[in-house]
């Protein structure tokens, strides 16, 4: 037989499903155990029946599915040990390894970065502790009182970067956790003083035509030509 998930990481407080799956015999029927606790306690968790709010304990034998309610504090020993027992036979069993954490923890991706002027960049978040992968963005930073100024991030998670670096050039991108608001991570921007180009038009031509072509350059930064001196296009060197 086998428990899965086999092992996982959840929240003071917040819940995981577990499954066991018992081979070679029709009842699937399981005894449930915390750290060799039927059912668990408040110390280690409680094996709750599945959708019961609040838990209602599992202490006997029971339908293959339950959930694992985190304790409100971290357990010692942690990993808590969420043991299955066949009701068939009981020299059968498997178990499952759960670390509680005091809270969600919120980590994004890439955690800094260098960016030019209105460049776009997409950015991760992940939640460790809940099953509720949700966050909220944000971008901060001292310079971004006015909107706008540090550039904007949609519900998705794409930045996209402001004309012109902010001063000081210090921008965080922030995800917030749906699950938790008072949990966040951040990642440090800082926008390039340097020209940026966008694109090219044309993007393609056919080599070896006989006729020249206008080239425009598309982007951010550039330098004027008067009063010079100007930026300048590099076209093999």
């Amino acid at each position: 037989m086998n428990v899965s998930p086999a092992t996982a990481t959840l929240a003071a407080n917040h819940r995981v499903t577990l499954n066991a799956q018992v081979n070679g015999t029709s009842n699937t029927g399981v005894i449930w155990s915390l750290n060799g606790i039927a059912g668990g306690n408040t110390a280690f968790g409680e094996i709750c029946a599945v959708g019961s709010i609040p838990c209602q304990m599992v202490t006997n034998t029971t339908a293959p599915q339950v959930e694992y309610l985190a304790p409100g504090t971290i357990p010692s020993p942690n990993p808590v040990s969420a043991t299955a027992v066949s009701a068939a036979d009981s020299t059968k069993s498997a178990s499952a390894q759960i670390t509680v954490l005091n809270h969600v923890l919120v980590s994004v991706q890439p955690g800094s970065i260098t960016l030019s002027p209105l460049a776009v960049q997409g950015f991760t978040a992940s939640v460790l502790g809940t099953g509720n992968q949700n966050v909220v963005w944000q971008v901060q930073g001292v310079a971004c009182s006015t909107a706008g100024i540090c550039g904007t991030i949609n519900a998705s998670g794409t930045y996209t970067a402001p004309s012109a670096a902010p001063t000081p050039d210090a921008i965080q991108v922030v995800a917030i956790s749906s699950d938790d608001t008072s949990q966040s991570g951040i990642a440090n921007v800082t926008i390039s003083p340097g020209a940026n180009i966008l694109t090219l038009h044309p993007s393609s031509v056919y080599a070896g035509a006989a006729q020249g072509f206008t080239l425009r350059v598309d982007g951010s930064g550039f330098a004027a030509s008067s009063p010079g001196p100007a930026s300048a296009v590099l076209i093999r060197g």
